[in-house]
């Protein structure tokens, strides 16, 4: 991961972008990834909003995973 964009999303949820080097589209990397996001976002104390949505973009450009955690 090396860029994080942090805005307003559908439904006034956070939208939660990032960008990543790694183009492996995996379920496995996508969960370790999102931990690694919040995670990082907690430690910095402004973890994401209990709606949240997460698109992961990969080296080309691509859209490589999206998560809608609104509840």
């Amino acid at each position: 991961m090396y860029a994080i964009l942090r805005g307003s999303g559908p439904g006034g949820a956070e939208q939660l972008t990032v960008w990543t080097r790694d183009k492996n589209e995996d379920a496995e990397v996508f969960d370790a990834l999102k931990d690694s996001i919040t995670g990082f976002l907690h430690e910095q104390g402004d973890p994401p909003e209990e709606d949240y949505v997460l698109d992961v973009f990969g080296p080309d450009g691509s859209l490589l995973h999206r998560l809608d955690a609104r509840v």
